[in-house]
């Protein structure tokens, strides 16, 4: 327990310039050197502007790839499943309407899409003998 003496307690006052801190020593502060004040004193590499990489931000819409080159590996490929339909006459094959319709269909538009002016003749060769 704690015992009165009757007297008031002693309070000192602080000067506003020990609150401040005027006057005191100064304090040390250590510091490490940081990769952000190293990367500041490396002298700068200067920039380089490419104008195809500044045109290329501001375009808008989807990129095309350009086309691929058509080989003649791949032109005979076509021309071989060109005739190897070209030989269903010849094997006298019952096909029904839908079948004929459909494979009709897809000569022309293979024929029509196809690029190389060869497949184009035997995509319509082939479908005028399968319609014969």
């Amino acid at each position: 327990p704690l015992v009165s003496t009757g007297l008031k307690k002693k309070t000192v006052k602080k000067s506003a310039l020990d609150v401040a801190g005027i006057g005191q020593p100064k304090r040390k502060t250590t510091t490490k050197k940081s990769a952000v004040a190293s990367a500041l004193l490396k002298p700068k590499q200067e920039r380089t502007l490419d104008q195809a990489t500044l045109e290329n931000q501001f375009k808008t819409g989807p990129q095309k790839a350009p086309p691929e080159k058509d080989t003649p590996e791949k032109v005979s490929i076509r021309l071989g499943a060109l005739k190897a339909l070209a030989e269903i006459p010849s094997v006298e094959l019952d096909m029904d309407i839908d079948t004929l319709s459909l494979l009709s269909s897809f000569l022309m538009a293979y024929g029509i899409a196809d690029g190389d002016e060869n497949v184009n003749n035997v995509s319509r060769n082939t479908l005028r003998d399968l319609i014969a």
